[in-house]
């Protein structure tokens, strides 16, 4: 018996989700537990698992909104069962329209698009790629008429392009439709479009009201971390007896947020005209995956030590990866820390994630010279850029913070007696 694909509800909030990618074709076999469709929320991209193997029907196209807990597909368990449901969806079709003559209804099998029953004007139900689509719809070219090639009689774009050349019965090619978007004046040409959308859209949305609405400026700097390296280097000496191995964002992790019990003022929100200040110290941690990056939330790390925050922090950042983090996972943070330096960056300018109002960026740790007792000798250092909104925050306030942050740092024998 077929199983439903539903729309899964992530989180309290969740209402509805948009369908961004189908990774299988109509009628596509599908194995158990395999990413078969990506949705978007207006916070994050996930990718939903098959319930089962089967046969892919496809009930929701892409770009559609559809609220949670509705089928967006089917997975059949035959080739039978799935042609039972494309003859099921056609003859739902067909009875929408005025007494159709019953001498007029095509054949229809696994090997017709959904929707084959419709009036060639109706575009909507025909299969076809966004690519095809796009393409097709730049060079005025009328997909009712185009045959498609793929799984169910999806048009492709290969199929757009063998019906420009029968049309202008010129050999039609990918490179040919790149050079007819170039630009003489400016000697350019587009080599590949982007759709603005999905994760990226919302980052673009967010940060760019995180720049209009808050002034932010960004203070910079070095931090001696030479005896946290040290530290560091005890604890994976220690591994055997701890369980994990601690990386450096764990260290900091714990460490920013024992600062910001200390400095409350650093843990807060402007909301209309009042400053909250937030009991709880939720740590985000920026995470970038492909195609954009997501912020998932370390809540109460202030009152973790930093094993556990080894093991959220793990956790989170491989789901995160995977697209498998839920809404909530990274709804409520408070601060937020960026490691740009886990890409061999330095220094950043970083953008506050609203509604905080501050955000912690560090950058790789190398060894450098320094001066100590006019002596020149080599450290290890790693550089900041703490960016605040000055509405809530002065750039005292931001010092005193980078100040305890170098004490912490510079001997972290003290997070021993700050737990």
């Amino acid at each position: 018996m077929a199983k439903e694909l539903i729309m899964p509800k992530l989180g309290a909030e969740m209402t509805a989700g948009k369908i961004v990618e189908w990774k299988k074709p109509q009628g596509g076999w599908v194995q158990l537990a395999e990413v078969v469709v990506v949705i978007e929320t207006d916070k994050l991209t996930y990718e939903v698992e098959s319930p089962a193997a089967g046969y892919l029907y496809i009930l929701k196209p892409v770009e559609e909104e559809v609220p949670v807990s509705t089928p967006i597909g089917m997975i059949c368990e035959s080739q039978e069962e799935l042609q039972a449901f494309v003859i099921g969806k056609a003859a739902s079709l067909i009875e929408q329209k005025p007494s159709p003559s019953p001498a007029a209804l095509p054949s229809i099998s696994p090997s017709l698009p959904a929707g084959a029953g419709d009036s060639p004007t109706s575009r909507r139900d025909i299969r076809i790629s966004p690519v095809a689509r796009k393409l097709a719809a730049e060079h005025g070219l009328d997909i009712t008429t185009i045959e498609g090639g793929g799984d169910l009689g999806r048009i492709e774009k290969q199929d757009v392009l063998r019906a420009l050349e029968k049309r202008s019965n010129v050999p039609f090619s990918v490179e040919a439709a790149v050079k007819s978007r170039a630009v003489p004046a400016s000697r350019k040409s587009i080599k590949e479009v982007i759709p603005m959308r999905g994760m990226r859209k919302v980052i673009t949305e967010r940060l760019h009201g995180s720049l209009m609405q808050m002034a932010q400026f960004t203070e910079m700097g070095e931090i001696d971390v030479t005896e946290t390296v040290a530290f560091r280097n005890r604890l994976l000496e220690d591994e055997s007896i701890i369980g994990v191995k601690i990386s450096y964002n764990d260290i900091l992790v714990k460490v920013v947020a024992l600062v910001l019990r200390e400095q409350p003022i650093m843990n807060a929100s402007l909301v209309g005209e009042e400053i909250h200040v937030w009991n709880e110290i939720n740590i985000g941690i920026a995470v970038s995956l492909e195609g954009g990056l997501v912020v998932p939330v370390i809540w109460s790390a202030d009152k973790m030590t930093i094993v556990e925050i080894h093991r959220r922090l793990e956790d989170l950042i491989e789901r995160g990866r995977n697209r498998k983090l839920t809404p909530d996972e990274i709804a409520g943070g408070t601060f937020t820390i960026s490691n740009f330096g886990s890409y061999g960056a330095f220094y950043g300018t970083p953008i506050i994630n609203p509604p905080e109002v501050a955000l912690l960026g560090l950058g790789a740790i190398r060894q450098a010279p320094a001066v100590i007792d006019n002596q020149i000798v080599i450290r290890w250092s790693m550089a900041y850029g703490l960016t605040m909104d000055h509405r809530v925050i002065d750039g005292a306030t931001g010092g005193r913070f980078i100040q305890r942050l170098k004490q912490i740092l510079g001997n972290p024998n003290l997070l021993g007696a700050l737990w």
